[in-house]
């Protein structure tokens, strides 16, 4: 029996679709908020061409993937555009990614909105917006509510939902709402087919098993791919919405819901018809179908504040639809999964520009991958799976750096344990302006497994492991 794993997304779109960023009230300094959305500031735009190498340093490992490049250098050009015009505006932002390598552009547009106030604490905005939903989900970037750009799966980006929505930021008590007519799932590297393979240049591709076992029998895997319009894969109706208790001094909470698509594809093929024999070789054709499904989500999230100590929690609740994959495909399934999440952070220095802030966190999830269904299902699943932590617990500190330069060097440490993958990711970002329109960036990521054994074997630190990596980049902004 063959093995594989696919990516969980795989169309290349490069779609500009209008959304928006909420127009938060300004914090009051006496009461505790989460941030939800962009807070209203005067017009402004900023544009940064960028020049970087992701160098990843374990390249000559038996893990690294065969054909992945070592070396991704490439250029970037990025806008973010905030206009003002009475009761109207304009947010734009997104980056243009060429990565060398590979010889692509990645179009990535995070916000595009166009945007209608018609009171000083009420917005309506139609487009492409984003939002913190919940608490978890910015930290740990595991793509529940909203979409992300995963050129690189560890340090992605979240992108925002599309569609029209309504914001209005008053004390007590602050909502949001969204209908959402058009849907843009996650998108991943890109990648080609080639000899009936598919391949690329990006190491956080992971392209299914060349070969298969059968009976006794080894052969070739051809693969190609059912790839719907771009109309079928972004024509789906959703909805989301969000309430928030935000008049108390040193409390918070949020109360969010979504009936929308997965932003992650489910993948399968079909099961029958698939062996052909001959003379001279045996192969298998193995026509991967992604398919679009559904799911309900309600999260609620708390934030305590004591003096210098601040403490969150999160729950969120995934219900999957029923609806599958034909009865003739095996396919990847969804199951309902519980994540619980929890974080206390405080500052290690008495409060200035320069103070260290330390942070703990816990995340769990129960559910959400389920056993394979179809003819070659096994007890082990032959796609990647959709979370890409299960019990994971973080420590990180972020501390800015007084220099002999007018501006400081900024760094964070964060460090990630997954108990049932017994392994982690240490990663170090460090970043100095040198001038007001240059900056230097260096980040450091390193993967990698644990001695002895792990409940979840194929997880994503075992997929990854070799994906260290040391990147580097300057910048000029203007």
């Amino acid at each position: 029996m063959f093995r594989s794993h696919f990516v969980s997304s795989f169309i290349s779109l490069s779609i500009i679709l209008f959304a928006t960023s909420a127009n938060a009230q300004p914090a009051d300094s006496s009461r505790l908020k989460l941030e939800s959305g962009s807070p209203a500031v005067k017009s402004s735009t900023a544009a940064q061409f960028k020049v970087f190498n992701d160098e990843y340093v374990s390249g000559g490992q038996n893990y690294f993937r065969p054909g992945a490049a070592r070396s991704q250098p490439g250029v970037s050009l990025g806008a973010d555009i905030d206009r003002r015009w009475r009761k109207f505006g304009l947010r734009l932002n997104g980056r243009d990614q060429y990565s060398a390598n590979e010889e692509w552009n990645y179009v990535n547009i995070y916000e595009a909105a166009l945007q209608w106030r018609p009171t000083d604490l009420s917005t309506f905005s139609l487009g492409r917006k984003k939002e913190r939903w919940n608490e978890w989900e910015g930290e740990w970037r595991q793509g529940l509510f909203q979409p992300r750009y995963l050129i690189n799966k560890y340090r992605n980006e979240e992108a925002g939902l599309a569609g029209l929505f309504y914001s209005q930021n008053t004390e007590p008590v602050a909502l949001a709402i969204g209908f959402l007519p058009v849907h843009i799932p996650d998108l991943a590297a890109r990648f080609t087919s080639e000899d009936n393979r598919f391949v690329s240049r990006n190491p956080w591709f992971n392209p299914p098993a060349a070969q298969f076992e059968y009976r006794q029998v080894v052969g070739d895997i051809r693969y190609s791919i059912d790839q719907p319009t771009i109309k079928e894969a972004t024509s789906h109706v959703g909805a989301v919405a969000k309430l928030e208790l935000n008049g108390a001094k040193n409390y918070f909470c949020r109360l969010a819901a979504a009936y929308k698509p997965m932003p992650q594809f489910l993948l399968g093929f079909p099961s029958n018809n698939i062996f052909f024999v001959g003379a001279n070789e045996d192969y298998v054709n193995i026509r991967v179908t992604p398919r679009l499904a559904y799911h309900t989500l309600v999260s609620h999230d708390s934030v305590f504040r004591a003096g210098a100590w601040t403490y969150s929690g999160s729950v969120a609740h995934e219900i999957p639809d029923r609806a599958g994959a034909r009865d003739d495909f095996t396919a990847q399934q969804a199951a309902p999964a519980w994540i619980t999440s929890a974080s206390v952070s405080r500052a290690l220095e008495a409060e200035g520009p320069y103070a260290a802030r330390a942070k703990l966190g816990f995340l769990k999830i129960n559910g959400g991958d389920a056993p394979d269904r179809g003819a070659f299902a096994s007890n082990r699943t032959l796609f990647e799976r959709r979370y890409q932590f299960n019990e994971a617990y973080l420590l990180g500190i972020k501390k800015p750096w007084r220099t002999a330069a007018r501006y400081p060097l900024e760094t964070e440490l964060r460090i990630v344990y997954d108990r049932l993958q017994n392994g982690g990711i240490a990663g170090l970002s460090a970043g100095m302006n040198f001038g007001k329109n240059f900056r230097g960036d260096i980040e450091m990521d390193f993967l990698g497994l644990l001695s002895g054994p792990a409940e979840v074997e194929d997880g994503f630190l075992a997929l990854y492991r070799a994906n260290d990596r040391i990147g580097l980049g300057l910048s000029y902004v203007y």
